[in-house]
């Protein structure tokens, strides 16, 4: 896991704040992104809620995570 102390710490903020994320996952041997909340955290995997429903995945095959900032028109 990249840099784990600090990615586990996104991870919770994600989830405390119920901020959306972008999760970039090994799935099959592919890469996928996947846009959502973290709705549930637990030491091996999380629950990511999507627009199609919810996601889990293991913590060990979070790739990248990144605070999903929409773009608000004026």
């Amino acid at each position: 896991i990249p840099a784990e102390p600090l990615f586990r710490s996104l991870l919770s903020q994600l989830y405390v704040g119920q901020l959306k994320g972008c999760f970039v996952v090994k799935e099959r041997k592919q890469k996928m992104t996947i846009l959502g909340e973290v709705s549930e955290l637990s030491p091996q995997t999380l629950s990511i809620r999507t627009n199609e429903g919810y996601r889990l995945v293991e913590i060990v095959d979070v790739l990248e995570i990144q605070l999903w900032e929409e773009e608000v028109d004026d």
